[in-house]
């Protein structure tokens, strides 16, 4: 399905159109002014972005008129979901829907803008190497805090007996590097180099796609038989999550690998995604003022 921004500073009606959205299968991102609506579409590379009107900072209007100048955002549906909607929304945005209007109407709507369009082209989503993202990661490798980076470690080696896996790591990516902020039986020499090349990482795709990666046997993809991490270090299998920063932008991941093939199923993953809270909360204290 779809991914969905939506611009709301009213945070339950935010979340119950956040709800309504995701009934219908649809990933949904929430932002709550323009300011973070900007940020998340531009890594997200959403396929509509839905937006009140009157909001502090930056109204629906001036955020449309940015996306409508941006090239990477100019063809992006919008929608304007407003009590008080400009006369002038129209010439910007795809649709206009005055409040009060149920919910399943914007809904609807909305699968309306998303319908495919003929020889339309599938979006290409967030792309690793995205500037935004890439500023986000290196703010949060300024700095660290030992204390919580020391949690995070005792973290991994809980998730790694919880998962029986015999390596667990909490991660930070880069468009060309995945760093180590904290983990429990990392072999040589990736312990000790603190990370491996962006190419060399199944991270690398969990961030690229913003979703869960279940890799069952390495050896399964003749490709991966030349990478480092499975001829090198016997890598089999992968199982990894995004961590997000506070503003949604996925950053790093929380992964476990094994030397053995098929050790991980999709129950490790709800492990993974129950125990990526706190690690989330840990890894922004271990980088944040």
């Amino acid at each position: 399905m779809a991914l969905i921004v939506t611009v709301e500073d009213d945070t339950d009606l935010a979340g119950m159109l956040a709800a309504s959205l995701s009934s219908s299968g649809h990933t949904v991102r929430v932002a709550d002014s323009g300011q973070h609506a900007l940020e998340l579409v531009e890594w997200q590379c959403p396929d509509l972005v839905i937006m009140d009107h009157q909001m502090p900072g930056m109204t629906g209007l001036e955020l449309a008129r940015q996306l409508r100048g941006g090239a990477a955002t100019a063809s992006v549906p919008l929608m304007m979901f407003a009590a008080r909607p400009p006369d002038q929304a129209l010439e910007v945005v795809d649709r206009v829907l005055q409040k009060p209007v149920s919910l399943r109407t914007v809904t609807a709507t909305a699968e309306k803008l998303l319908a495919p369009k003929p020889d339309e082209a599938a979006p290409a989503g967030a792309a690793l190497t995205n500037h935004g993202r890439i500023r986000a990661v290196g703010r949060l490798l300024d700095r660290t805090d030992p204390v919580a980076a020391r949690t995070l470690s005792a973290l991994a080696a809980e998730l790694a007996a919880l998962t029986g896996a015999p390596t667990a790591a909490v991660t930070l990516v880069l468009n060309d590097a995945v760093a180590y902020v904290a983990s429990f039986g990392m072999p040589e020499p990736m312990a000790t180099a603190g990370g491996v090349p962006a190419e060399w990482a199944p991270c690398s795709q969990v961030i690229s796609r913003d979703e869960p990666v279940l890799i069952a046997d390495t050896h399964a993809d003749p490709a991966s038989l030349s990478n480092p991490v499975v001829a090198l270090l016997g890598v089999r299998s992968y199982a990894g999550v995004a961590l997000h920063d506070a503003a949604g932008i996925p950053v790093g991941t929380l992964c476990v690998l094994h030397h053995q093939p098929f050790a991980f199923t999709e129950r490790t993953l709800e492990q993974l995604a129950v125990t990526a809270a706190h690690a989330r909360l840990l890894l922004l204290t271990v980088v944040d003022d």
